[in-house]
């Protein structure tokens, strides 16, 4: 994502140094993202297949079955990459107010809220599906809070894929791993330890998760 190569440092620390509530601040910082992010460097473009096939054999039962499924995390883009449009209850929950009126505006019958996952606004097992795409490492996500949060908003039977950015397009290129704030190429090995950390926590709260590696992520996935 070329957005974190350019400006996430510098505007992070601005805006953390500038805005009292760091809610807020991460709040601006996700609508400035949404802001610069050119869809067409999503190295998922260039996986659809490989990406699609894990994907949707996870959704399948969701598209099928008509479960109610929360996407949190996410954009338009992402929505339609998914093929999640096709669902009849799909929510979306983010902190960027941008990313939601993007989605509002294309899939208008998909509900938007504006909130985090460290303390998502819902009901003990309300979900049947929770999706989270290339979201867990970013700035201001506490582990701790969202794995519990997932798993608390979950039914029990529900199921859930997460994934870790370990690919990006670099003029054209591929270039294994994920960026971190003011780095200038990606870390090989730091999408191996977020995924270890996420099943680690996982298992300590009674679930159980399988991981699948495709070109552009890390798949966490129960289903």
């Amino acid at each position: 994502m070329r957005w974190y190569r350019q400006n996430a440092s510098t505007m992070r620390d601005l805006l953390l140094r500038t805005v009292p509530d760091p809610h807020e601040a991460l709040s601006k910082i996700m609508d400035i993202k949404y802001g610069y992010f050119d869809y067409r460097h999503d190295l998922r473009k260039k996986c659809t297949n490989e990406f699609s096939l894990v994907v949707n054999a996870v959704l399948a039962c969701a598209v099928t079955g008509g479960q109610n499924v929360l996407f949190c995390g996410t954009s338009a883009n992402e929505l339609a990459l998914l093929g999640l449009t096709r669902l009849r209850k799909v929510t979306a929950v983010d902190i960027s107010k941008v990313a939601l009126l993007g989605i509002k505006e294309v899939y208008p019958q998909v509900k938007v809220i504006l909130g985090s996952v460290n303390k998502l606004p819902f009901e003990d097992a309300t979900f049947d599906v929770f999706v989270s795409l290339r979201a867990a490492q970013s700035t201001g996500v506490d582990l701790d809070l969202a794995v519990a949060e997932i798993v608390r908003v979950l039914k029990p039977a529900g199921m859930f894929v997460l994934s870790i950015p370990n690919g990006y397009l670099i003029n054209g290129k591929i270039a294994k791993g994920m960026f971190v704030s003011g780095g200038s190429k990606p870390n090989a090995e730091l999408p191996y330890l977020l995924v270890k950390e996420i099943v680690s926590k996982l298992k300590v709260l009674g679930v159980s998760a399988t991981t699948v590696e495709i070109e552009s992520e890390i798949f966490i996935i129960r289903a």
